[in-house]
């Protein structure tokens, strides 16, 4: 008896360091493994590796997310690894300032439609990645590539979403940018907000409302690209980064999510080591660490205990915001033809369940900083530095706190 309740224990851990006790919606993956300058096998994950890591990500979600169709031949390799693995995949291209790398994108692009690897059963297409944010194109340039590739599928004869991804502040700044995509792809990090992970995702709710109303206003679903919170290093501006933080907000999303109806993307499947820089305690550090799974395939501990239990308790009646759009020279949107262009400033807001399930935590609405900052990887792992939310939306939670405190 002794001896099979050992076996069992044994099978027992086995499924608890592969799995969690809830799928998540989707997760995002790269082959990456390795900076620039080391060579291709230690650089990228070849076609077996990829095939490992996408049977493994198989037991928590149904859907991987990729950025780039030509890093470590992203596209050649991890397509179909993921439809042979039976599971859905959402496309990206990556957009940089040098605009040969947005062209080889399309090519490729354009060959996996040829090979009927991007089809009408394809998730959906984002056109960059926080390029926007990065400053490597301007909102004009966005559109249009987009609408590009939008004119590319629709020639083939497919009609899936198509987007552009770029952090929440990019879309409540630019309302044209919501107007122009078939869905919004925003990337959102209270970990990046000096949040407390316990408080994280009214922090979330606040900060995503103008941007929830402007969704609403052009008809639009939301989609977070990527949210996440590092286990270890840290980083000026960043949030305490430990596994027990990582695990709360892991189980506060995945039910904030539930309840306003959010689509999403966990940031990311393993941890990136080869980002580390000796000595270096700053951006690059914290980036190491936002796996779900260690670099060697490894559950991380705090994830295997969890059990995703509903215990925050969300205020969602929140002012209406006024803003205003910026102008973009000559952008020219013509992705959406049936939404209203405008709205009267008493428009209902959007609604949510409110989650009330035993033992609930009423999060105080006053925890809104006033500056926020964000960091942004490329597929390369290079980062850019954090940046300072714009007057508006400053004046805007300055605005929400007052009101909930009234």
């Amino acid at each position: 008896m002794r001896c099979i309740a050992l076996l069992l224990a044994a099978v027992l851990f086995a499924v608890e360091i592969t799995a969690l006790d809830q799928k998540l919606y989707g997760i995002n993956y790269t082959p990456r493994k390795g900076p620039d300058y080391k060579p291709l096998n230690k650089r990228c994950s070849n076609a077996s590796e990829i095939a490992r890591d996408i049977a493994q990500l198989s037991k928590i979600t149904d859907r991987i997310r990729i950025y780039s169709m030509t890093d470590c031949n992203t596209a050649d390799l991890v397509i179909p690894a993921v439809r042979k693995a039976g599971l859905n995949i959402w496309v990206g291209l990556w957009v940089g300032a040098n605009n040969t790398v947005y062209a080889q994108e399309k090519a490729s692009l354009v060959k996996q439609i040829k090979a009927g690897l991007v089809d009408n059963t394809t998730l959906g297409i984002h056109v960059a990645s926080e390029a926007i944010y990065r400053k490597d194109i301007n909102v004009s340039t966005a559109i249009a590539n987009m609408l590009e590739i939008k004119a590319i599928l629709n020639a083939a004869d497919i009609y899936i979403p198509v987007t552009v991804t770029d952090i929440a502040d990019t879309y409540i700044q630019y309302p044209q940018l919501v107007k122009a995509v078939d869905i919004v792809s925003a990337n959102s990090f209270p970990f990046w907000e000096l949040a407390v992970a316990e408080t994280a995702s009214q922090k979330m709710y606040n900060r995503m409302y103008p941007l929830m109303l402007s969704a609403q206003k052009y008809k639009k679903q939301i989609l977070i690209s990527e949210t996440g919170w590092a286990t270890n290093g840290s980083s000026a501006g960043a949030s305490l980064a430990t596994p027990q933080a990582a695990a709360t907000w892991l189980n506060d999303f995945y039910f904030l999510a539930k309840t306003v109806g959010w689509d999403y993307y966990w940031y990311t499947s393993y941890d990136t080591p080869w980002r580390h820089l000796q000595g270096d305690n700053t951006t690059a550090e914290v980036e190491n660490y936002f796996g779900l799974y260690f670099a060697n395939g490894t559950l991380k501990p705090e994830f295997t205990a969890m059990n995703f239990t509903k215990r925050v308790k969300l205020v969602t009646k929140m002012p209406v915001p006024t803003t205003k759009a910026l102008p973009v020279a000559g952008a020219v949107v013509t992705a959406t033809t049936d939404v209203p262009t405008t709205v009267a400033a008493t428009a209902a807001p959007v609604t949510a369940a409110v989650v009330t399930d035993a033992p609930a935590t009423t999060i105080p609405v006053s925890d809104v900083p006033v500056v926020t900052a964000s960091v942004a990887a490329n597929a390369t792992g290079n980062t850019t530095a954090p940046h300072k939310k714009s007057k508006i939306l400053s004046i805007l939670e300055a605005l929400v706190r007052g009101w909930m405190l009234e």
